[in-house]
């Protein structure tokens, strides 16, 4: 009778062991979201990495300005390089960078999470949507094959689900005169749908106004615009045209924006709505999109914007830092008839779904602008994400441009969104 107890007693202590060995083997693999592998692919891997680790040998921490920027020519993006050489035309500066070593991006858990689930699901529409886009996250498309998936990655990845900028620096550059008009903004952000980080996610549950994502906007110079507000607001409802209102403090009134009129420029800047704020700001669907290939180029994808300064006359900064990338490379022309962007070449980077850089055609079909976009990769929430912090547009035949450091993104500090996206908001900041 001992016996058969003591026994009993040994196969349950043996299979409680068993068991915990089994967990402890199994955790590792499916455990939480860090260990699920990423679904989106490097930019570089394999040989490709190992040429690009060679090349780097030369070339990274160095100092790239006018007197060897010829040597990394084929890897500049279309138009950079005039502007770094001619000086005739864009004025004797120094725009210079630094370029640095090729770093994969580490996505946060939530990003990993949000794409094992949902990117199964996606499914683009007749109307080249994603079907039910609003009730999932992540990126929908981890090896796109088309343009338009490349866009939608871009449109469904939400860059910190809320954040603020403080006082940000812009002003538009007159290369002839080196006259400048300088401007100071704050801005706040949020996502409503498509969020993967910040609770709740991935949606906002009270959403009545069935907003996508908002920003608003507070000027505080130059003098004659100091207390200029605006709101903007993209709906759910890809059909529905975005909304728009502003409040000037010289006449005390809210007057709503025309926010059908996408390709105005802002005040006096070179951008259009559409540009701001991360590169392309409207639904993809109203667009064609072509997938070119594959270009590496020199783009400014890691940066510091402490390190940059410039000159009264620069249309870019010096101090920037540019990374290799394989970037994506898009034609882009616009269904509208008469738009003021008929035709762009959008280069997006490959792990961060980010509009890196730009080209612009006129109506003419000449080569008319180029934008560069800036963004740091920071940490947050146990990974990285990828948020704007300056732009550079250059206007290549008015030899003109607007230059913007918007600042450091501010995830971390608590502000309220119904309060801060209302329309009583832009009058009451004014005072």
């Amino acid at each position: 009778m001992y016996g058969r107890i003591l026994t009993t007693y040994l196969l349950r202590i043996i299979f409680f062991i068993l068991f915990f060995a089994a967990c402890v083997v199994v955790a590792p693999f499916t455990g939480g979201a860090e260990e699920i592998e990423w679904l989106v692919p490097p930019s570089f891997e394999g040989e490709e990495l190992q040429k690009v680790r060679e090349w780097e040998k030369t070339w990274a921490g160095k100092t790239v300005n006018r007197s060897n920027v010829d040597q990394v020519k084929e890897l500049m993006p279309k138009g950079v390089h005039e502007v770094m050489t001619d000086a005739s035309k864009w004025g004797d500066f120094d725009f210079s960078f630094v370029v640095l070593p090729y770093k994969t991006f580490k996505p946060t858990s939530g990003l990993i999470e949000a794409t094992h689930k949902y990117s199964p699901l996606a499914k683009i529409t007749p109307e080249e949507n994603v079907e039910n886009y609003h009730t999932m996250a992540g990126v929908p498309f981890p090896k796109p094959k088309t343009g338009l998936e490349i866009v939608w990655n871009y449109f469904m990845w939400s860059r910190g689900d809320e954040y603020l900028r403080l006082k940000g620096r812009g002003t538009p550059v007159d290369v002839r005169t080196k006259m400048e008009r300088g401007a100071i903004t704050s801005h706040w952000s949020a996502y409503y749908v498509n969020r993967v980080d910040k609770s709740p996610v991935p949606n906002i549950p009270k959403n009545r106004r069935k907003i996508r994502k908002a920003r608003f906007m507070n000027m505080e110079a130059p003098p004659h615009m100091t207390g200029f507000n605006s709101l903007h607001v993209q709906y759910i409802d890809l059909k529905k045209l975005d909304d728009g209102w502003m409040y000037w403090p010289r006449f005390r009134k809210i007057t709503r924006i025309e926010t059908s009129q996408r390709d105005d420029v802002y005040d006096g800047l070179d951008w259009i709505q559409d540009d701001y704020p991360d590169g392309y700001d409207d639904k993809p669907a109203v667009q064609s999109y072509k997938l070119v290939g594959r270009k590496k180029l020199l783009l400014n994808r890691r940066v510091d914007t402490d390190e940059y300064t410039r000159d009264q006359g620069m249309v870019m900064f010096r101090g920037t830092q540019r990374e290799l990338i394989n970037a994506f490379e898009v034609e882009v022309t616009h269904k509208t008839p008469g738009y003021v962007y008929p035709k762009q070449i959008y280069y997006f980077d490959p792990e961060t779904c980010a509009i890196l850089f730009k080209v612009i055609y006129n109506r003419q079909g000449k080569f008319w602008k180029i934008m560069t976009v800036h963004t740091a990769v920071g940490e947050h929430y146990g990974g990285e994400i990828a948020l704007v912090e300056a732009y550079e547009l250059v206007d290549v035949i008015r030899r003109h441009g607007s230059v913007n450091i918007s600042n450091k993104n501010d995830l971390t500090t608590k502000w309220s969104r119904d309060k801060t996206f209302s329309i009583r908001n832009l009058d009451r900041r004014a005072y």
